[in-house]
């Protein structure tokens, strides 16, 4: 029904289920998750005449060599909640 104040919005819209591809929701809060956990914890790397310390946040952990350090470098950055959950430091994140 139209009235003095034009058409009800009621009448042009036709009412569409909303689907939710959960999958790609799942996907997108973990990636953000996993992006904040990487923006709030500084990462450093102090380098020895043999090997390394790198610092995650308040943590620091030894590394005999620099290569070593970096596969786990890579990895936090792929997964920090796995590899702090690994180096026992999950309930800092």
């Amino acid at each position: 029904m139209i009235n003095a104040h034009g058409p009800q919005p009621s009448q042009f819209v036709e009412e569409m289920p909303i689907t939710v591809d959960t999958r790609k929701n799942d996907k997108q809060w973990e990636e953000r998750q996993r992006i904040n956990i990487l923006k709030n914890w500084e990462i450093r790397i102090q380098f020895h005449d043999i090997g390394c310390v790198v610092y995650i946040g308040c943590k620091s952990f030894a590394f005999e060599s620099v290569s070593s350090a970096m596969q786990v470098v890579n990895q936090y950055t792929d997964d920090p909640a796995a590899v702090a959950k690994a180096y026992g430091f999950e309930g800092h994140l």
